[in-house]
């Protein structure tokens, strides 16, 4: 009986750091540790009790997490950085491998409310960034993660977006007449808020994932074939019609255009040629 209450507990406290986990998306990178460190280790507590570590080898995105780490480290070999960097650059991908730790120990129903969660953490983010482009948002020290990020901080924003509008475009068209239209607006506002963020990273990974989300989730050739159209349509109406996706992608263009082969480049897709 005491196992029992024990497995509960520890089940209970990996369902609520994930709730956390789901709103810490977008918070200050402190919290994402303070969530993700916990559930982590709740996770491995509960594979451990229950002899689960076949479900772990089978988890998805586990051996690709290793085979990148493996690369990584492979690569370290002729790199010139110092090795205490390396090394902090091979713990940094290695969080990695915690996304099928705590997927392999969460239960689905657990799962699907924690999505829920970060959709609409998401939703109102994007919310926030419409505000802040009709200058209806006031100045706050709140914003400093979201609004006003810069870098890194932004570029994951712009990625979670892209996928919180996805998966509630997916969730819309799968729900009951009520609350789909709470997901399908929540999708809108996830993507309204990747429109309005100068990062291109979300802009080039929405189209991906719904042509993934098409292909993978739609059943009919006919249905797969009008999506595809759909989401080509709407990604050149984008392109085209909203200021800061049109003139992003023309940057990222340029600078592909005006690329040469030398040691220092500096722009952001020239790099990446």
């Amino acid at each position: 009986m005491n196992a029992i209450a024990g497995d509960r507990t520890v089940d209970r406290w990996l369902a609520a750091l994930l709730l956390l986990g789901a709103w810490a998306c977008y918070l200050p990178l402190g919290t994402k540790y303070i969530t993700i460190v916990p559930a982590a280790l709740c996770a491995a507590l509960v594979l451990w009790r229950h002899r689960h570590v076949q479900r772990l080898q089978a988890a998805p995105g586990l051996w690709a997490s290793v085979a990148l780490l493996g690369a990584l480290a492979l690569s370290a070999a002729w790199s010139p950085a110092p090795w205490p960097l390396i090394g902090s650059h091979l713990g940094q991908y290695g969080l990695l491998l915690l996304v099928p730790l705590i997927g392999t120990a969460c239960p689905p129903a657990v799962a699907r409310r924690a999505l829920r969660h970060f959709m609409l953490a998401s939703a109102i983010v994007g919310l926030l960034f419409v505000l802040a482009a009709a200058d209806l948002l006031p100045a706050a020290p709140l914003w400093r993660t979201t609004i006003d990020a810069e870098g890194n901080q932004r570029i994951a924003t712009s990625i979670l977006l892209a996928l919180a509008a996805t998966l509630a475009l997916q969730t819309g068209l799968q729900a009951a007449a009520a609350p789909r239209a709470f997901w399908l607006l929540a999708a809108v506002s996830c993507a309204a808020g990747l429109a309005l963020q100068d990062r291109r990273s979300g802009m080039l990974l929405l189209p991906l994932l719904l042509v993934a989300w098409t292909l993978v989730r739609q059943p009919g050739a006919w249905r797969r074939l009008g999506l595809l159209v759909a989401i080509v349509l709407a990604a050149l109406a984008a392109s085209q019609f909203a200021d800061g996706v049109r003139g992003r992608l023309a940057e990222g263009v340029a600078e592909l255009r005006q690329y040469k082969a030398d040691d220092r480049v500096a722009t952001s897709w020239g790099q990446r040629l």
